[in-house]
């Protein structure tokens, strides 16, 4: 993983690149693939474990990047609400919505 430290920039990988550096290192080993694609072992490692998901997904995505959202019904009421406000004549910003209480509660 690149970092602020060492001046280099985060890289991100669609799921055909994932999956050329999986086939190089189950028959070159981690670090060739390591030393030759630029990726670090780690994310070679993470990489080999989800193949079998990798080959599912469409191979130009950005595979498996970032956390899943943590509560995916609020933050469908959430934008229902929003989306309510704004259509009423409400001008509710992005920066405001974070503050917002849940609209199960009652509160907002």
């Amino acid at each position: 993983m690149a970092s602020k430290l060492t001046g280099t920039k985060r890289q991100s990988y669609t799921v055909s690149d994932k999956l050329r550096i999986i086939n190089f290192a189950e028959q070159h080993g981690n670090r060739s693939a390591e030393r030759e694609f630029g990726v670090s072992e780690s994310n070679v490692r993470l990489w080999r474990k989800s193949k079998e998901n990798l080959e599912k997904m469409p191979r130009l995505k950005r595979a498996n990047r970032g956390k899943k959202a943590a509560w995916p019904g609020l933050e469908t009421d959430l934008l229902g609400w929003i989306t309510e406000k704004r259509n009423n004549g409400l001008a509710i910003l992005p920066s405001l919505s974070c503050a917002v209480k849940s609209p199960r509660n009652g509160k907002g």
